[in-house]
């Protein structure tokens, strides 16, 4: 077998595996509704106010679960116990962190938070945002909130385990593995320098998801009901933590 007659196997194998990849991505798993949540506030609990806000992608809207069995609501709902808290979720489905600066804190003026949860990072992932334009998009989103309350508490998730998500076949799933761990360190990199919170919630949950398929929804991509149980776990302390900051 002569040389060209390599390279051209070896291009064909390439493409088949592109093409197969892709195809196992569009259709490895029912698509699931985005939830219509409330944009308005909402107020429960009694006591001190206590202003939080959410932004960031489909895991703050609950995509693959109800709305109600969210860690949104969980976090409010326990937080609740000590505050009255006033809760305004801005998080949209498939926004990037460029996304959540650009598009998430027009209406700071009306609603100043006390802490925020920005769950965002995954879209990245997929979308190859530049890693160099997701560090501006952290900055500019630590800026904007403190401009309006400089001691709001803020708290980010970084990018999910997307190494974990079965929707991605090998070899994709060793590449978006590889992008989350770079996106991440960005996070954190950028993070330490601002002191915020940075959760990592891809390290705190890429063992339990990978051991646990079934935490997954129909659509093979996001969190069921109890696979955003698991994101309470992790996230709500989180929260707490920088409350008690």
């Amino acid at each position: 077998m002569n040389v060209k007659v390599i390279i051209i196997s070896v291009a064909i194998f390439f493409v088949l595996v592109i093409v197969s990849n892709s195809l196992l991505i569009v259709f490895g798993g029912k698509n699931v509704p985005t939830p219509e949540i409330p944009r308005e506030v909402t107020k429960i609990g009694e006591g001190e106010t206590l202003r939080f806000l959410i932004i960031g992608d489909s895991t703050a809207v609950t995509q693959g679960a109800a709305y109600s069995d969210g860690y949104v609501v969980a976090i409010a709902n326990e937080l609740s116990e000590d505050y009255e808290v006033a809760y305004k979720n801005n998080a949209v489905s498939g926004a990037t962190v460029v996304d959540v600066a650009n598009n998430q804190l027009n209406d700071l003026d009306k609603f100043v938070p006390d802490i925020v949860l920005v769950a965002a990072g995954a879209n990245d992932v997929t979308h190859l945002t530049r890693l160099s334009v997701i560090e501006n998009s952290l900055r500019e989103i630590i800026g904007t909130v403190r401009t309006q309350n400089p001691k709001a508490r803020i708290v980010f998730t970084g990018a999910a385990a997307m190494d974990t998500v079965k929707r991605f076949p090998l070899p994709a799933r060793w590449l978006v593995g590889i992008r989350t761990h770079q996106i991440n360190n960005v996070f954190r990199r950028t993070l330490s320098q601002e002191n915020v919170y940075f959760v990592d919630i891809a390290e705190k949950t890429r063992e339990t998801f990978a051991d646990r398929p079934g935490l997954l929804a129909e659509d093979n991509f996001h969190p069921n009901a109890a696979g955003y149980a698991e994101w309470t776990k992790v996230l709500l302390p989180a929260v707490q933590a920088a409350l008690n900051q």
